[in-house]
């Protein structure tokens, strides 16, 4: 099954148009095997995930934060059928999914007048120039202060040592 999503952050209106074929189960969140680049505090590694059953497309909550589609907040870890059109939100994030008889699959979804034009005057958030960059985004906040407060203590050890 060929999907088209349409990713639109929303603090800045920044947009992602992707074009995928779903064989069987994609996963989306922070993780770097995401296909799409989802950042944020609210945003778990593996936060949703698109299942294609029988000629169906099912969407299944794994996150905590929650998966919202069309407005209302779907139940953890149970898949339901999506329509094409449905719009999902997960924190930060809208993402418009079409699929069937929708755009045609060698052409791309075509974003919102609007964000067209804000996104002309920046760098489009999913171009990533190296892998440092992406490994390193993929961390929450929690797990940056546990690295810095680790690397502090490194620091007190060998200063400790030396003396």
């Amino acid at each position: 099954m060929r999907i088209q999503l349409l990713i639109t952050r929303e603090r800045d209106s920044d947009f992602q148009a992707l074009t995928y074929d779903l064989d069987s189960r994609m996963v989306f969140g922070r993780d770097l095997a995401s296909p799409a680049s989802l950042e944020g505090l609210g945003v778990s590694r593996d936060h949703f995930a698109l299942v294609e059953e029988a000629g169906r497309l099912l969407i299944e909550d794994l996150s905590i934060n929650g998966t919202f589609v069309n407005g209302a907040r779907l139940p953890a870890k149970s898949p339901l059928p999506l329509t094409s059109g449905d719009v999902v939100e997960i924190p930060g994030y809208k993402i418009e999914m079409s699929w069937g008889s929708g755009p045609s699959p060698s052409h791309a979804v075509e974003p919102p007048p609007a964000a067209v034009s804000l996104a002309a005057t920046r760098l489009p958030f999913a171009d990533r120039s190296s892998p440092v960059r992406e490994f390193l985004a993929s961390f929450t906040l929690w797990e940056w202060l546990l690295i810095t407060s680790i690397l502090c203590s490194l620091i007190l050890i060998v200063t400790y040592l030396n003396w």
